[in-house]
C-alpha cells in the first residue's frame, strides 16, 4: 500500500475529509487504487520537558503508520467513506500506542532487573526464592517443607522450585534440592552471597516476567516499572537525561498509562531512588536519571525494529 506523489495529489480531498472526521493529525500511509482502500496513520505529539535546558520544552513527533483502513469513493465530487468509525479508529490507536509502551518496557527492563529486586515491595514477593537459595548456600540442601507453607499452597511452592530448576540454579536430589550448575558457576566467581542472590533473582525476573505476573500473580513490579518508564521513555526521545519536577513525572505516567493508573505514592518513588534507578537529591526540586541505564535502554530500543522505526526520527 505504498503512497506515491501522484496518489497524494489524488487523495487531498479525502485527507481533508479524514482530518475533519478523525482528527488533525491523521495521515494516509497507504493506498490501494484497485479497491479504493486507504490505510490511515496518526502523528502523536509528545511534549518533552527538561529543566536543565534554557528552552525547557520541545515537541517529539511519533508517526504510527497503518493503524486502520477504510474504503472511499467520491460520487458527484463528495467524499464518502465506509468501514471505519471514530470509536473504532480511536481504539486501534490506543492499542498501537499500548503496544509501543509494552515493547519499550521490554527494552528498558534489562538495565533494571538487579536494581528492581532490591526494592522492598518486590523483595517481599521474591522472599521464598531467596529463602531457598540461602538454605542451599548455607546447608547444601533445601526441601519444599522447609518453606513452611500450608498444604493449600503446595502448587505455589512447587512453582518456586520449578522457576529455579528451569534456570539450572538448583536441581532435585534425594528428595530435596541442591545447587545446580548455574549456582555453582556463580559461586565459583566468588560473588558475595548477597550479590549471588541478587543476580539469580534478577535472572528470574528477566526470564519469567510474564509468568510471574500471569501465573503467580506477582504484580508488585508493575507500578515501579511504570514510574521508571515514565522518566526514561521521554529521556529516550530526547536522547539525554532530563530534569523533571514530580508533577511532570506524574503527567508522563498519565500519558502512557491513563489517569486511572496513577498512584501518587511517594514511597514508590523513594524506593526507586533508593534502588539507584532515579535520583531525587534532598532539597532539590528535580528528578533525574542515570546515564548507564539510558544508554542500555537506547541500545535495546534500537534493536527492536518497531521501536527503531517509531521512536527515532529518520536519519538519527
Amino acid at each position: 500500500m505504498s503512497l506515491r506523489q501522484t496518489d497524494r495529489e489524488r487523495l487531498k480531498p479525502l485527507l481533508s475529509h479524514l482530518r475533519q472526521r478523525f482528527g488533525p493529525y491523521v495521515f494516509i500511509s497507504g493506498y490501494e487504487q484497485d479497491t479504493k482502500t486507504v490505510s490511515l496513520g496518526i502523528e502523536i505529539h509528545e511534549m518533552i520537558v527538561d529543566h536543565s535546558k534554557e528552552d525547557k520544552s520541545t515537541m517529539n513527533y511519533i508517526s504510527i503508520e497503518d493503524v486502520a483502513s477504510l474504503t472511499w469513493s467520491q460520487p458527484s465530487g463528495k467524499v464518502k467513506t465506509s468501514g471505519l468509525t471514530l470509536p473504532q479508529f480511536t481504539k486501534k490507536v490506543e492499542e498501537r500506542y499500548t503496544s509501543i509502551t509494552e515493547r519499550s518496557h521490554k527494552a528498558l527492563l534489562p538495565s533494571l532487573y538487579k536494581k528492581l529486586v532490591t526494592i522492598p515491595d518486590v523483595d517481599v514477593n521474591m522472599r521464598p526464592l531467596r529463602k531457598i537459595l540461602v538454605g542451599i548456600t548455607r546447608n547444601g540442601k533445601f526441601s519444599p517443607e522447609e518453606l513452611g507453607r500450608p498444604p493449600e499452597k503446595a502448587e505455589q511452592v512447587h512453582n518456586y522450585f520449578v522457576l529455579l530448576s528451569d534456570l539450572h540454579y538448583i536441581k532435585r536430589e534425594n528428595g530435596g534440592y541442591v545447587a545446580g550448575q548455574g549456582m555453582k558457576h556463580l559461586e565459583a566467581t566468588e560473588l558475595e552471597p548477597y550479590q549471588l542472590y541478587q543476580h539469580i533473582l534478577a535472572d528470574v525476573l528477566r526470564e519469567y516476567s510474564p509468568y510471574l505476573k500471569e501465573v503467580m500473580r506477582w504484580t508488585m513490579i508493575t507500578p515501579f516499572l511504570r514510574w521508571c518508564h515514565s522518566y526514561y521513555r521521554p529521556a529516550l526521545s530526547a536522547n539525554s537525561l532530563l530534569q523533571l519536577e514530580q508533577g511532570e513525572l506524574n503527567s508522563y505516567y498519565t500519558m502512557f498509562y491513563g489517569p486511572w493508573h496513577v498512584s501518587h505514592d511517594e514511597s514508590q518513588i523513594d524506593s526507586i531512588v533508593q534502588a539507584k534507578i532515579l535520583a531525587y537529591p534532598k532539597g532539590q526540586p528535580f528528578i533525574h536519571g542515570y546515564q548507564p541505564i539510558l544508554d542500555e535502554y537506547l541500545e535495546n530500543a534500537r534493536k527492536d525494529p518497531m521501536l527503531d522505526t517509531v521512536l527515532f526520527p529518520r536519519g538519527n
